[in-house]
């Protein structure tokens, strides 16, 4: 099973804003097992008879919800009055045959090409009432990939938001495909071992993605009553068993799925002082954490910060230079490095957006990331847009100038910052409103009524 510890409130922040991804243990939830039998055998005997399962039918699972374990974590992430999307997938999922291509959950509204959020307005709660062993199709992710994508404005492969890892596979006709049971063409051995084409391509789909720290993991073994809890943006996908396939049906894997929102801005509070790169190796995944760069931890490091107190760092002293030259030599670095090219850069640039935004001379820092934020690549743009973002209600003015741009992508990225980090004035909303009533764009209306 899978290394099971009481997590503290701060170990659930750092852990969310770092890997993407919390497991809670049965005990720590706070309810009897025996509620987590119930829930089992109830829909079990609803799955046998091909009855529809929902909270209805197994109004325990709202039990788990309002647990005191479930509670207090997702108050951690998401604020206290965090709500659930009522009109999603929040029924169970038995795991079988097939592959899901990796993916992130689409991001509303549906087809906008908005930016993903990467403060914690979102998340993703997993619920599995039975146990799960490792080759009953355990959830598939990619832990400390939920800041980084690809370009979602013109890219067809991501026309639902959904910011597909290998969309190909899909189109190709590989998800309807088998992977194991009786129509699998594969042997069994390929099957358990993890050796079929269907496996292969996934791993090298993540593989070759180079980005820090991620790698396939698989969130199993699992005790019966355990969650999940992740970000809404973390690569994940629906994995196929490698049992013997004339054991599923008695042996169903269910998985509930919620998908949750935040409703209020994070209350103040004391800011957790982490040193990332001596956290050693992830008591989760086995991953090695000292590797990560200065690129990475201020991504974190920002949102260790925003999910603790709810500021914006526009104020905030730089860490990164000490006088007006070596802060000189440093924003020249950085905007450099916010033009590098290639998917798998995205986390450079995004990580020195970040670290502009920490640079205190607006005239250097904010300015660098407004020029970015009128550049013809998309990756530049988007990684201008956090750093923004990040840089807090100060850039409010430029963001007002972005709404005016010639450009539509211009005007969605400042649209969104806007509602992100934009000061909550009657000058804002007005053009937040123009934008919405006016604007010939799709995407920046909706961006617009988002914001």
């Amino acid at each position: 099973m899978l290394t099971y510890t009481q997590l503290t409130k701060t170990e659930i922040v750092r852990d969310f804003c770092s890997r993407g991804l919390v497991v809670l243990s049965p005990k720590s939830l706070g309810v009897p097992e025996s509620v987590h039998e119930d829930i089992y055998r109830l829909e079990k005997e609803r799955f046998d008879a091909r009855k529809p399962i929902d909270a209805l039918s197994i109004p325990d699972v709202c039990v788990i919800l309002n647990s005191p374990g479930v509670i207090s974590a997702c108050n951690a992430v998401l604020g206290e009055n965090w709500a659930i999307v009522p009109f999603t997938h929040n029924t169970p999922f038995p795991s079988g045959a097939h592959d899901q291509h990796w993916h992130k959950d689409d991001n509303g509204p549906y087809n906008g090409r908005k930016h993903r959020h990467h403060q914690a307005v979102q998340a993703e709660l997993l619920y599995y009432p039975q146990e799960v062993e490792l080759d009953m199709g355990p959830t598939a992710t990619v832990p400390y990939s939920q800041y980084w994508t690809f370009n979602h404005e013109e890219n067809q492969d991501n026309f639902a938001g959904a910011d597909h890892l290998d969309f190909a596979y899909h189109l190709s006709g590989m998800e309807r495909t088998p992977v194991s049971g009786p129509r699998s063409s594969y042997s069994q051995e390929d099957v358990t071992n993890g050796c079929t084409d269907h496996d292969v391509r996934m791993r090298k789909a993540v593989e070759d993605l180079r980005w820090p720290l991620a790698l396939p993991f698989e969130v199993g073994p699992l005790l019966a009553g355990s969650v999940v809890l992740y970000s809404h943006n973390l690569i994940h996908r629906g994995n196929h068993r490698r049992d013997d396939w004339q054991g599923w049906k008695d042996k169903p894997r269910f998985m509930w799925r919620f998908w949750l929102y935040r409703t209020s801005e994070p209350v103040q509070d004391e800011i957790p002082i982490v040193n990332w790169n001596n956290l050693g190796r992830d008591v989760l995944t086995g991953t090695d954490r000292s590797i990560v760069d200065e690129n990475v931890t201020a991504v974190w490091n920002y949102h260790l910060n925003w999910l603790s107190t709810g500021r914006d760092r526009g104020s905030a002293t730089s860490d990164t230079a000490t006088n007006t030259t070596n802060l000189s030599t440093k924003t020249k670095y950085l905007e450099n490095q916010l033009r590098t090219k290639g998917d798998h850069n995205e986390p450079t640039r995004i990580g020195a957006a970040y670290q502009l935004a920490r640079i205190t001379d607006e005239a250097q820092g904010i300015d660098a990331l407004n020029d970015a934020l009128y550049d013809d690549r998309e990756s530049v743009r988007r990684a201008a847009t956090y750093g923004l973002a990040a840089a807090g209600s100060r850039c409010t003015p430029i963001l007002l100038d972005g709404t005016r741009a010639s450009a539509r992508w211009v005007r969605k990225a400042a649209a969104f910052c806007l509602g992100e980090a934009g000061s909550t004035t009657l000058q804002v909303v007005e053009a937040l409103s123009k934008l919405l009533r006016h604007d010939p764009s799709v995407y920046v209306r909706s961006v617009a009524a988002s914001a």
